[in-house]
């Protein structure tokens, strides 16, 4: 069973959610965030995978978006 997108935590989940949420932020200004990645097993193999995964999919992408001016 799989959360509802309302009960997801905010800039959790597949790349195209982080996205989405990414782009949630600039609309409201934003225009920096930090993000920590939660290594289940702990390992050190696990987190490169992880920042590899993040870097392929998701930032080229979100280099495109663009912060609104406040």
């Amino acid at each position: 069973s799989t959360a509802s997108p309302a009960h997801r935590p905010f800039l959790t989940g597949s790349p195209e959610q982080l996205l989405d949420d990414l782009q949630r932020l600039a609309a409201h200004g934003y225009s920096h965030c930090t993000i920590r990645f939660d290594v289940a097993s702990g390992t050190v193999d696990e987190l490169i995978e992880r920042l590899h995964a993040f870097g392929e999919e998701v930032l080229p992408h979100a280099r495109a978006i663009e912060t609104a001016a406040l």
